[in-house]
């Protein structure tokens, strides 16, 4: 599509000429000697700052960004954009906090000249790309990289090695800050990544006021309140480090990215979605122009990169409100893959003019991005040759191995013996706690119980060797150490329910197995056992306590309910079913102090069943729309439009289907009558959706079995269908749902799961035409029917469960003793 965008070019002719006013000339010539001699006048060595300016777009782009949407094209067709790269903006932006002379700059050059070693301890996730940068950044002026704590801490005595921290992610996981009297002293290097103003002020006071401490901020407008409310401009200096690459290695080329006529989805967002969010997606969705759109919290990258690679738009706002930092980490992770960028205003000056100029955003208000939005689908939609300039000027990057150089100045010379940093290598004898006698015991105990199991493992589980060798890898991606407070509220909370410091749910089970107790306690009421849909899993607790072979004393803790909470939130206890991983995928990709484990809620074994072949060639589905947000109907429309069971409905509508599908809902899990009612009408007129009664008949007497997501994961479900016999269908749905949860499968058994000779992996529009497909292959379909119950034979089932929580109890024991052995010290064990 051509652009309709009018662009005014330096240089270019702009109408008739005006004329030249010698005054004004000589009046700006005099400002400028005036300010050119104001360095050598003033003492820059007392508090430096600037106020920022809070402006709706730079001066030069006013005129520009009210007449277009998108100025991409800008970026090969002027001077500017040929002359500017990423990099200069970059340093652009670091150098406004530290001018020449400013204090800032003489404290960043002698804390990254006083010492030649350095200590990064972040974790990964969404911080895996800007620790990389950091430790380019480091690393490129002539530091190295120290992994050993036990290292550090010996150096960090004579302050001869730089500790670089984040204290945000303290909050969330247990890493590396100074501790005590040593913060006052010791080389450090803060990173600030928040864009909440009252983030830690007094955290970043204390690194002020050390003069060995810097403070890496990425925003000139939390430079603006650091300097101005705390006073900490002479510790403060910019580094953009959130403009990150964590997604480049995924990201298509500019030659090869899609052309716009061949991107499906009009507008993509992943990110929190908090109700300032969720108003706006509603009014998004609403867009005569917007077909469709993914719009949701979603932390899963396939999911992520495909819906990037797709997307017209990928939109940015805030989720505080106005007058926020640039959200550089979102817009870096989407950059790459082609879609024009709809942005809300944010506060930074510097560089603004170019980002918007060479690389292609569209900067609107937070009222106005709809409209934004919409101008561009309809009117203002990139050519393809548009979006590979724009692509072209943001593949040139950073260059971080060179930008303490360029923004500082080069590397003084440091003292020789500096320079002698250990050689770190792993041995046996720097294992922690390697010699303490209750480990000892634990691995010589535990390696006399894996030889005996492995000898009549196959009397019970036959898949328990797989179990055993995928668990203990599991263990290997923990932490160094655990949390140990953590260990000693789990093991007193049965007793004293003030001790527990997690949320108190009806949900959270704790399950205590030893030699003398094994029951399972309701954590709201320590004194009740459980019983009804926990009474499978109860029974496994105690059946494993009493018949299976397990450590002295095991306290374990479980999220036992089917909804597994977002990965960042920690205060979860060490057995939950969250996992990082989904069906066949492997290993979790990060430890995040959940272990996934199987529910077991419905214990099954094999179904009586029909053979194969008698079965009708249908799929037959009954479920319930099981999320709370029905209750929200008419007010949150965004969050019940997001649920699977809607999506599957509105999937299996289509009246032309039901030759392969009986798929029906059949109720709600949290609206009565006569809201219920309510909704059925309007389901049946808006989107043909019409809802059917339970029926007895299931999965077992038909071919076909759908394995898909409540208000959960489909974690009990798979287990049920593949116990069928029938061909099971998986809908793999990565993304988190309105409450911030998500549906990555988390069941124990999912990694040995293979698709496409286990089940088939399938989409919600696309379920029908599946089924058809498998008709048209009988053959097929019943290989992978019996490839799945062989697989059920063999992984499930309650002799299976027995198995892992012996295994998981065994590893766990493990773990923590070796990482908190005063927290078994009542267990008496003889070497």
């Amino acid at each position: 599509m051509k652009s309709r965008r009018q662009i005014f070019y330096p240089g270019r002719d702009q109408g008739p000429k005006k004329p030249f006013h010698g005054f004004i000339f000589g009046y700006f010539v005099m400002i400028a000697a005036v300010l050119s001699i104001l360095p050598l006048t003033i003492n820059t060595d007392s508090i430096y700052y600037r106020e920022p300016v809070y402006y709706s777009v730079t001066k030069n782009a006013t005129k520009i960004v009210s007449e277009i949407s998108t100025p991409a094209e800008i970026s090969s067709n002027h001077q500017l954009c040929r002359d500017i790269s990423l990099m200069s903006v970059a340093l652009k932006m670091t150098k406004f906090s530290i001018p020449e002379k400013a204090a800032a700059l003489k404290k960043a050059t002698h804390v990254f000249n006083s010492v030649s070693a350095f200590y990064l301890d972040m974790p990964g996730g969404i911080f895996t790309s800007v620790t990389s940068n950091i430790q380019t950044i480091l690393e490129g002026y002539g530091m190295k990289r120290i992994t050993d704590k036990k290292i550090f801490d010996q150096l960090a005595v004579n302050h001869e090695v730089l500790l670089v921290e984040n204290a945000f992610l303290a909050g969330i996981r247990n890493v590396t800050l100074c501790v005590d009297e040593s913060c006052d002293t010791m080389f450090r290097l803060v990173i600030q990544s928040e864009q909440n103003r009252e983030f830690l002020p007094e955290y970043l006071i204390k690194c002020h006021l050390n003069p060995n401490c810097l403070i890496w901020e990425y925003s000139e407008s939390n430079y603006a309140w650091e300097s101005k409310d705390y006073n900490l401009t002479d510790s403060v200096m910019i580094v953009p480090t959130m403009i990150q690459n964590r997604f480049d290695h995924l990201a298509p080329t500019s030659e090869s990215i899609l052309p716009p006529d061949r991107r499906d989805i009009d507008v993509a967002f992943f990110g929190l979605m908090n109700s300032r969010r969720i108003k706006l997606n509603e009014q998004i969705m609403n867009l005569p122009s917007v077909k469709q759109a993914k719009l949701e919290q979603n932390t899963n990258t396939s999911h992520i990169v495909d819906a990037y690679g797709r997307a017209k738009i990928c939109l940015i706002a805030h989720r505080f409100g106005v007058f926020e930092a640039a959200e550089f980490h979102r817009l870096s992770d989407f950059i790459r893959f082609g879609c024009v960028p709809v942005v809300e205003k944010w506060v930074e000056k510097t560089g603004a003019d170019e980002f918007q100029r060479c690389g292609g955003l569209v900067m609107a208000e937070y009222e106005d991005l709809p409209k934004s939005i919409d101008r561009v689908l309809t009117q203002d939609m990139d050519t393809l040759q548009e979006m590979q300039r724009r692509l072209a000027w943001w593949e040139r990057g950073i260059d971080w191995s060179s930008f303490l150089n360029a923004s500082i100045g080069a590397r003084l010379t440091t003292p020789v013996e500096r320079d002698r940093i250990p050689v770190e290598k792993r041995s046996a004898a720097s294992k922690s706690n390697s010699l303490h006698p209750l480990t000892q015991a634990v691995f010589s105990d535990y390696d006399t119980f894996t030889k005996n199991k492995a000898s009549t493992y196959s009397e019970t589980c036959t898949g328990w060797a797989e179990y055993k060798e995928w668990i203990e890898r599991l263990f290997t991606l923990a932490p160094p150490a655990p949390d140990c407070d953590t260990v000693r509220n789990f093991t007193n909370a049965y007793k004293d329910i003030s001790s527990w410091k997690g949320p108190l749910e009806g949900t959270l089970v704790l399950s205590r197995i030893d030699n003398k107790q094994n029951k399972a306690y309701s954590l709201t009421n320590p004194q009740e056992t459980l019983g009804g849909r926990y009474a499978g899993l109860t029974s496994i607790w105690q059946e494993a306590g009493e018949k299976r072979h397990l450590p002295p004393s095991v306290e374990m803790i479980l999220y036992a309910n089917d909804k597994p909470r977002v990965r960042t939130d920690l205060g979860l206890p060490a057995f939950t079913m969250a996992g990082s991983f989904t069906a066949g995928s492997g290993l979790p990709s990060q430890w995040t102090n959940h272990i996934p484990f199987p529910s077991y809620f419905y214990l099954s074994e094999l179904q009586e069943q029909t053979g194969f072949w008698e079965r009708p060639s249908i799929l037959h589905f009954r479920g319930r729309f099981s999320e709370n947000c029905w209750s929200r109907f008419k007010t949150h429309r965004f969050q019940w439009m997001q649920t699977p069971r809607f999506k599957l409905a509105l999937g299996t509508s289509n009246p032309s289907d039901m030759d392969v599908l009986d798929v029906k809902l059949t109720g709600f899990g949290s609206v009565k009558e006569p809201q219920a009612t309510e909704i059925r009408e309007a389901l049946r007129r808006e989107y043909n959706i019409t809802m059917g009664e339970w029926s007895e008949q299931g999965s077992v007497h038909s071919r076909y079995a759908l394995a898909v997501s409540g208000n959960g994961w489909a974690g009990a479900t798979f287990m049920r269908a593949l116990l069928s016999g029938s061909c099971v269908l998986f809908i793999n749905d990565n993304s988190t749902d309105y409450e911030g949860y998500s549906r990555d499968l988390g069941e124990i058994y999912f990694p040995f799961l293979e698709k496409g000779r286990d089940f088939v992996e399938t989409e919600y529009h696309t379920i029908a035409q599946t089924v058809r497909d498998l008709n048209a292959d009988p053959e097929r379909a019943y290989n992978i029917s019996q490839a799945g119950l062989k697989f059920a034979k063999k992984y499930l089932g309650p002799s299976c469960a027995l198995d892992i929580v012996e295994l998981l109890a065994w590893n766990y024991y493990k773990y923590v003793s070796k990482g908190c052995p005063q927290t078994f010290s009542h267990v008496h064990l003889q070497e």
